[in-house]
């Protein structure tokens, strides 16, 4: 199941597939932002599912409030936040 990237047409790269964090929304698309350039997010359906999943709680932390998305560290896991003075998952 290939799904076609949009953002190509306008000459962007469309972001990894975990890499659902929004920045922007228009007729064209949700936009991310990676290596410095902005990318189009493919798979809208499956970042609705990763929103609504906690990843770091199976490793004993909660998920960042929405308003949170900066990320202080990334690891294999994913992307850190701070929260309550404690690290979250973005």
């Amino acid at each position: 199941n290939n799904i076609e990237c949009w953002a190509e047409k306008l000459n962007y790269p469309c972001c990894k597939k975990d890499n659902c964090m929004k920045f922007y929304v228009n007729d064209d698309g949700a936009w991310g932002f990676e290596n410095f350039r902005w990318c189009g997010i493919l798979d809208t359906e499956y970042c609705e599912k990763k929103a609504t999943e906690c990843w770091a709680e199976k490793l004993g932390y909660k998920c960042c409030p929405e308003d949170i998305c900066t990320p202080y560290h990334t690891d294999d896991n994913g992307a850190w936040g701070v929260y309550n003075d404690d690290w979250c998952g973005i």
